[in-house]
């Protein structure tokens, strides 16, 4: 062969092959320049023992087209160090610390930070599916719903024992629209209160999300329940995965097992749910019935509170007062009006009869 024809050769080939890297380290750039098509946000404060299991969990999961936003929520413990190492191995992982702000305002900020197109909201103390994600995602491709109602078990705290019950699936109800979406006008009034609220069971739409203004509100155990009914109320598009891809875990220091802010909850949560589903179009009546499901706890629950635990909530009753005495009268803000003035003023006597 001719010694240029071979010296263009080599050159040609050369090229070829800088061309071939260039266009592969090209499509690396571009693929990580697209979002996930899932942000899993996971709040972790003091769980060094559960953590381990749940961020094996994640990776493990066959579908890898996801980043995982860890928030160390001010932990006390070896927590940030624990998830560090894992992010130190797995760039899908985003790792923010911050000062102790609570559940709440650890996953608004992961709303902020989230890039992919679905949001999943995780615990530290729990486990995912390895199909978890794959069966979400043509869930995703066949419905392009703006929430994802999943089912789920409960373990025990060493993970050796799992059992469903109620609690684990939704209502009978809503089986009916297995191969649809549907929304708040499909459902009866007893599905909606029976309707798992927990944000570990539910998959958001990031779009609809931030749309729709949607966050988590501060200073209450209950913040799961303001965030689906706001979201359930403002029009969200559901489907269903009758699936088991989530697996709850039941511990002595789990959130779910801690009571100690449950009065403070319900007095938070009626003004909360009430006026956020208003805003997004709900009649008053609907909005009244649905928060009416909440008031017993506010009556029921009193006794079991301490002494001083009483003197706390009496100023937060008061207030609570003054919000229903603000909505437009009509027959239900009456009476609940006067059965919870009567209500204060029994404990206010009570309280001052127990100092004297």
């Amino acid at each position: 062969m001719n010694p240029k024809y071979k010296k263009y050769l080599c050159l040609t080939s050369e090229a070829i092959l800088y061309m071939a890297a260039a266009t592969v380290l090209m499509c690396l750039f571009f693929q990580k320049l697209k979002p996930p098509m899932f942000s899993l946000i996971l709040s972790v404060y003091n769980y060094e023992h559960f953590v381990p299991q749940m961020l094996d969990s994640v990776l493990a999961s066959t579908d890898r087209d996801f980043e995982l936003i860890v928030i160390n929520d001010g932990s006390t413990d070896n927590s940030l160090n624990v998830i560090r190492s894992y992010a130190e191995k797995d760039n899908r992982i985003r790792v923010i610390n911050q000062e102790n702000q609570g559940l709440s305002a650890a996953r608004n900020n992961g709303i902020q930070i989230a890039r992919g197109d679905y949001l999943w909201f995780i615990d530290a103390d729990d486990m995912i599916d390895k199909n978890a994600l794959s069966a979400l995602r043509h869930m995703v491709r066949t419905y392009r719903p703006d929430m994802i109602t999943i089912y789920t078990q409960r373990t025990n705290e060493n993970a050796t024992r799992f059992w469903s019950d109620a609690y684990c699936r939704v209502p009978s109800e809503v089986l009916q629209f297995r191969n649809r979406t549907f929304s708040v006008d499909d459902l009866s009034f007893g599905t909606l209160v029976n309707y798992p609220v927990s944000s570990v069971k539910q998959i958001y739409r990031r779009a609809f999300i931030r749309e729709k203004g949607i966050d988590f509100p501060n200073g209450t155990y209950f913040e799961d329940n303001v965030f689906f009914q706001h979201a359930l109320f403002a029009g969200a598009k559901t489907v269903v995965l009758p699936r088991t891809v989530y697996t709850i875990r039941h511990h002595t220091h789990s959130l779910i097992a801690n009571r100690n802010r449950i009065y403070d909850s319900y007095l938070r949560i009626i003004p909360l749910i009430h006026d956020r589903i208003i805003h997004a179009g709900t009649p008053r009546k609907t909005a009244q019935r649905l928060v009416s499901v909440y008031w017993p706890g506010i009556f029921s629950r009193w006794d079991e509170l301490t002494p001083d635990q009483k003197k706390r909530f009496l100023p937060d009753l008061k207030q609570l007062s003054a919000w229903i005495a603000q909505i437009p009268p009509d027959e239900w803000q009456q009476s609940l009006y006067r059965k919870l003035d009567d209500f204060i003023r029994k404990v206010s006597s009570s309280i001052q009869e127990a100092d004297s």
